[in-house]
């Protein structure tokens, strides 16, 4: 397993749409205040996802020799 599917394994299970307001919780009680709304927190968890997801299946890239 490659590093960049270790990442986007990362990324997706720490950035799950239904972790969203886990987020928003975690970061109140640290004091601070998030400055999204509902729904552009959640595009935001869902944009995360699916980069992880991208590096979770994207295919090999390799160097091209010469």
């Amino acid at each position: 397993m490659q590093t960049r599917q270790k990442i986007g394994i990362f990324l997706m299970l720490m950035f799950m749409p239904i972790n969203g307001p886990l987020w928003r919780m975690v970061l109140s009680e640290l004091g601070y205040e998030v400055p999204l709304g509902e729904f552009q927190g959640f595009a935001l968890t869902l944009v995360l996802f699916v980069i992880g997801a991208g590096l979770l299946i994207g295919p090999q890239i390799q160097r091209a020799t010469k």
